[in-house]
């Protein structure tokens, strides 16, 4: 069902130039239902001599057609200046319609009334929640209005005022421009948007692009997969990121510079106990980085039958004199602990590197790791988190610790802010 809704004004119904407003959209539109909404002094004219109802049921004699359904809003508000005050009673009374009208767009006369009345609807269109088609008239001057131009309204003649009408004549035009409001809900879930994926939050960023109906399709696609590389998932990441400076790799190389990134991530978000958590397995595979190219037959290790799971080959160890000298033995002829360290690779990079100042880096890195009341602590007790006092017990800095991951991964830094750069241009 078309409907409607529509304020009432002093140009309302008719002036002796034409149609009102309100008119003028009934005549043009032929809404099914028609609900005006009538200021305490409107209202009184209504009673007074009925003739908001009466000239519509006059236009639909003429055209000869039916009289739609008519309802009168009365409003208490004796402040007709007040735009906060009709935001309210029109988003109220509009909900109300919408429901009724199975969401289909509403007709609303965004020319009557007073300039806040007009401006709350204005305003109710724009941010979107409301399926509002906001319609403007112009004056049959096409100009502005003239002093004279409106009635009287405490002498009011609605009969002979409809007999001269001249928008009655056959060819009269169409005065009436529906505006199109830019929907600034959407602008705002927008700026959101762009504001979390600033900061890395791309599940939230997912969630708020789902409600975005100006959102590009591409855009939308390039969130979810950041959300999934964050959680080195890359079916979706290697389709979405195909561009060489974004490109997602799964292989072994390639994941241990996806979490190097990730670590990035946790650094700018100031995430210090979970970057501290993270650290261990990237330091891990940054020390076997190094020591491969010394060991290529990775003598000392079982190939691990889960990614990381390195288990010492007990057998080799037991041949090579080195090697037992580094990784103890128990009785029973096998290393005590199974699984490598970073303590036993630490060993293992001085035993084999001849660059010093590669096993300077890497036993620094190392050593913020394993110091006492850092990484151990935070991974086991409830405590509080204090980046100086972490910084202080290894010796490093966060960004020196994640500056020296990147250099010594050759992993290029920045890629979430050039995924965030992508992804804004999208929006």
């Amino acid at each position: 069902m078309s409907v409607l809704f529509s304020p009432i004004g002093t140009a309302d119904p008719l002036t002796q130039l034409g149609d009102g407003p309100m008119l003028h959209i009934v005549r043009h539109y032929r809404p099914e239902r028609v609900v005006l909404f009538l200021s305490p002094k409107m209202a009184e004219y209504q009673e007074q001599d009925q003739r908001y109802t009466k000239a519509i049921e006059l236009l639909s004699e003429h055209r000869g057609g039916d009289v739609p359904t008519i309802e009168l809003v009365k409003s208490s508000t004796t402040d007709v200046y007040k735009f906060d005050v009709y935001i309210s009673e029109f988003e109220q009374k509009l909900n109300e319609i919408g429901k009724e009208n199975g969401g289909d767009a509403i007709l609303v006369n965004a020319s009557s009334g007073t300039p806040a009345m007009e401006e709350a609807l204005v305003a109710l269109g724009a941010f979107g929640r409301l399926n509002l088609t906001p319609l403007q008239v112009s004056t049959p001057r096409k100009g502005p209005n003239k002093k004279g131009d409106r009635e009287d309204p405490h002498k009011y003649e609605l009969d002979l005022l409809w007999a001269c009408n001249p928008d009655n004549e056959e060819g009269r035009s169409c005065r009436i421009l529906e505006v199109k409001t830019p929907n600034f809900s959407d602008r705002l879930l927008l700026e959101n948007i762009r504001s979390l994926t600033a900061r890395y939050n791309y599940v939230a960023a997912a969630s708020l692009a789902e409600q975005a109906r100006t959102i590009s399709p591409e855009a939308r696609m390039m969130i979810e997969a950041a959300v999934d590389r964050l959680n080195l998932k890359g079916q979706k990441s290697v389709q979405v990121f195909a561009r060489s400076d974004m490109a997602y790799s799964a292989s072994t190389a390639g994941l241990v510079a996806e979490y190097i990134s990730i670590l990035e991530i946790m650094l700018k978000q100031g995430r210090w106990a979970d970057f501290m958590r993270a650290l261990t397995p990237a330091i891990t595979e940054t020390m076997l980085r190094h020591l491969r190219p010394m060991l290529p037959d990775h003598r000392y290790l079982q190939r691990p039958s889960k990614p990381g799971n390195y288990k010492y080959d007990a057998e080799l160890i037991r041949k090579d004199a080195t090697l037992r000298r580094i990784i103890p033995l128990g009785s029973d002829g096998r290393p005590k602990n199974p699984y490598l360290s970073n303590h036993i690779l630490a060993k293992l990079i001085d035993e084999y590197c001849q660059d010093g100042v590669l096993i300077n880096k890497l036993h620094r890195l190392y050593e913020f790791e394993h110091a006492p009341k850092n990484r151990n602590t935070i991974a086991h007790a409830i405590v509080p988190i204090n980046k100086r006092d972490i910084e202080r017990n290894g010796g490093m800095t966060m960004e020196e610790v994640m500056q020296s991951l990147l250099e010594l991964n050759e992993v290029r830094p920045g890629l979430y802010k050039r995924i965030n750069e992508a992804i804004c241009k999208l929006l």
